[in-house]
């Protein structure tokens, strides 16, 4: 049990968390917050699929050609998310937020394959040593950046819940009628 297996696991539940709150977001909240929930859901699901394992890619890479070409992978699977989510702007004004966090991950993991096949300097060396944290981080911030799409719908959930439970007590209510009491004279 090392860093590098703990940073992968985080980095694979985290895909999963991204997974499962643009879903919530997708299913429950307004058109306007649907159309990046849904492509960075469909982007985190594949993404998960494509590179899952429970340790990071350095972890499951065997060779420095297989964490490359993982890396390769990333960067190509980032870059076209993001380009995808440009594509929406005019449609979605919450996208180029992700698309913005998307390039940097695409810097990042640009940094790291240079890092590793041309040269080696302070900028490369700062995101190599950084890098399972950089990407992390970048998953946080995925969420932080939707949380208004998120609590759009919590209060689309509620509503609902609210609704269901009121119709519920009129119909409960019209099942039982109540004897009414005798007057006074």
């Amino acid at each position: 049990m090392d860093y590098l297996y703990f940073s992968g696991l985080i980095g694979d539940y985290l895909s999963v968390v991204l997974a499962s709150f643009f879903l919530f977001i997708l299913l429950f909240s307004d058109k306007r917050y649907k159309i990046h929930s849904f492509i960075i859901f469909l982007s985190s699901i594949l993404a998960y699929s494509a590179l899952s394992g429970d340790t990071s890619q350095m972890a499951r890479a065997v060779t420095l050609d297989e964490y490359i070409k993982d890396c390769e992978i990333s960067v190509l699977w980032d870059g076209v998310t993001a380009l995808i989510l440009t594509m929406f702007l005019v449609f979605d004004k919450n996208a180029w937020k992700q698309a913005l966090l998307l390039a940097f991950a695409v810097l990042c993991h640009s940094m790291i394959i240079y890092d590793l096949t041309i040269a080696s300097s302070l900028m490369s060396n700062f995101f190599y040593s950084f890098y399972d944290e950089l990407i992390i981080l970048i998953g946080l911030l995925q969420i932080v950046a939707s949380l208004n799409g998120y609590f759009n719908a919590l209060r689309n959930v509620r509503e609902f819940i609210l609704r269901s439970r009121f119709y519920c007590y009129c119909f409960c209510k019209g099942l039982f009628p109540h004897k009414k009491g005798k007057g006074r004279a």
